[in-house]
């Protein structure tokens, strides 16, 4: 009786309860997912509108315009005008245009440039646009590789459009070009397959139609290289290294490293013919320090390991510099008891450079500090410029002919920093710690050192040996990114856009489209980036990438950094095509 008691309560009152519940979900979810995802970003929403404002009232005040916001005015001044009259007012005529790494103009800069190149095409002339679709690793600044894949021919049909495929590489050995063929030609379509299958359940045809546009942006990609050489071969070396975390990683780079550096300078190639390519500053600072660290404990070795990187050549980086500044904040705050620290630091070691593990309260002993402050009041209603030249000037800065560049770099900086209207050394001082910190110094080549740089700054670059350490570049931000999305529904009307952050909920939003296009293009931008990478090496390449087990390599299961995009090209499918090419070795594939 009981039994049945239960049974006609679960039919009659929880089922149809369940149903409703069921049916409330399906209807309303994603409206509740939207307003999640909206909600969450409201407050910096509102935090942005005020900084715009903040921004626009400094602007005024200044008479000044943000170089950023020329490309929109232009945009609105000339609207849909074919021919605009603020080209006219110029008062300049210019018939010839090449415009250089095209891949990456943005649809606003194509926009203000396209009447131009449609006026000169109108009178017979011939421009020239060049870029490679392949290797578009700007979109964070906007650009869009469709307009040279697809846009220019579609805008100037008019006019017609020549396209020229250049079909041979003037870089790279034979071994190095032949395996990025292969490479690339099966990363296009694993991808291509890879976007279908992870987005089936998409409404739209979007994964279809990016798919397309990915096959034909890498379409006429297969190169043949023109450099014979009769005293080496090309050769390319991927090391799957047995690791299960970052920290893993790193011990097994910071042994793999040196030996392999080592190998290459026992076969004749100087230190400054190998390049090693990082995705991020961070890597690279670890790389460099590995290399010194590697030198100062074998003082006795033959092998060079001296490093120009980005990170050494920071302004920040100098002795002088770090004094510099000091000894301008303690002008500002006589009371900083961190400046006057790092002041009396490089003060101790400047002339004693085989004396920096000196010890801290050391430095505080021999020197009046006193003397110092008050000579440094006096420096208060100075300039910012001329502050930095008495500074210079009282600890005789130009005899310590290893810093000069610096020093120069700095004085340019200050220069600079006054010109725009912000003599205050208060001013300056506030800005080297927000930006100026990250200021670098440009150098000539050194045939001693290594080069360590970002694969955005190899970009035109090239080198005999390219060793890229850490090949497992996340495809997508492991906190999300930031998107601008909109929608017809009410109440996602109110507003033409609103900044959401990718994630699994907002993937069930209405804004899940928008969300699938970043993932797709954020996957995209991974293939060029790993595109200009296996490109920059002339000789020989070599990889260090995480290990996956054989099980999850060929299955349905998502690809989240570049090592994953270079397991699946390497060793899914029957055949593995490296093995059947000369010159490449994949080592601890087993």
């Amino acid at each position: 009786k009981q039994k049945a008691e239960l049974q006609a309560l679960v039919e009659n009152h929880l089922q149809p309860l369940l149903h409703e519940i069921l049916v409330f979900y399906r209807e309303n979810s994603t409206q509740y997912f939207s307003a999640v995802a909206v909600n969450s970003q409201l407050r910096m929403l509102g935090i942005l509108t005020d900084l715009k404002e903040e921004i626009k009232t400094l602007l005024h005040e200044k008479g000044v315009l943000q170089l950023a916001d020329a490309n929109l005015l232009l945009s609105r001044i000339i609207g849909e005008s074919e021919s605009p009259f603020i080209y006219e007012k110029v008062g300049n005529f210019f018939n010839y245009f090449m415009l250089d790494e095209f891949q990456d103009t943005s649809a606003l800069q194509w926009k203000n440039f396209k009447p131009l190149i449609a006026n000169a095409l109108a009178q017979g002339i011939h421009n020239l646009l060049v870029g490679d679709v392949k290797q578009s690793i700007y979109r964070w600044r906007s650009g869009d590789w469709r307009i040279l894949s697809e846009g220019v021919e579609r805008d100037l049909a008019t006019f017609g459009v020549d396209v020229r495929n250049m079909d041979r590489n003037f870089r790279s050995l034979p071994e190095v070009v032949n395996f990025n063929n292969h490479f690339f030609s099966r990363a296009v379509d694993f991808a291509t397959d890879y976007l279908l299958r992870v987005n089936k359940d998409l409404s739209s045809n979007l994964a279809e139609h990016f798919g397309q546009e990915l096959q034909q942006a890498y379409a006429g990609l297969e190169q043949e290289s023109t450099v014979l050489t009769k005293d080496c071969n090309g050769y390319v070396r991927v090391d799957l290294l047995p690791v299960t975390g970052r920290s893993n990683t790193d011990e097994e780079v910071a042994q793999e490293l040196p030996l392999l550096i080592e190998q290459l300078q026992q076969r004749g190639y100087a230190p400054g013919d190998i390049a090693i390519l990082v995705r991020s500053n961070s890597d690279g600072q670890k790389v460099a320090n590995t290399l010194l660290a590697h030198k100062r404990a074998n003082p006795g070795s033959p092998y060079l390991f001296d490093v120009v990187s980005q990170e050494g050549l920071r302004l920040s980086a100098s002795p002088v510099v770090r004094l510099c500044l000091a000894a301008l904040s303690l002008v500002v705050n006589p009371a900083d008891g961190v400046a006057k620290g790092v002041l009396l630091r490089e003060l101790s070691t400047m002339d004693k450079p085989n004396e920096d593990a000196r010890e801290w309260h050391d430095c505080f002993t021999g020197i009046d500090f006193g003397e110092i402050a008050e000579w440094l009041t006096s420096l208060r209603t100075l300039p910012v410029q001329e502050a930095l030249e008495e500074v210079i000037n009282h600890f005789t800065l130009f005899q310590l002919r290893g810093e000069l560049a610096f020093l120069a770099e700095l004085h340019e900086q200050a220069t600079s920093f006054s010109r725009k209207g912000h003599p205050d050394i208060a001013q300056f001082v506030q800005w080297w710690k927000e930006k100026g910190v990250d200021v670098g110094l440009s150098v000539p080549e050194k045939k001693t050192a290594i080069t360590i740089l970002t694969i955005h700054r190899s970009k035109g670059l090239q080198f005999p040996v390219v060793i890229i350490p850490y090949f497992s570049w996340p495809i997508m931000h492991s906190s999300g990114t930031f998107l601008w999305v909109s929608h017809s529904e009410p109440p996602f009307n109110l507003i033409p856009k609103y900044p959401i952050k990718t994630s699994k909920l907002a993937e069930k939003s209405h804004f899940a489209d928008a969300v699938a296009e970043e993932k797709l293009r954020a996957l995209v931008d991974t293939l060029n980036m790993v595109y200009v990478a296996f490109t920059r090496p002339e000789r020989e390449l070599y990889v260090f990438a995480p290990a996956r087990g054989e099980e999850k390599i060929g299955g349905n299961g998502s690809v989240n950094d570049a090592s994953q995009l270079l397991d699946e090209v390497l060793f899914s499918g029957a055949d593995n095509f490296w093995k059947k090419i000369s010159g490449v070795t994949v080592s601890g594939e087993e």
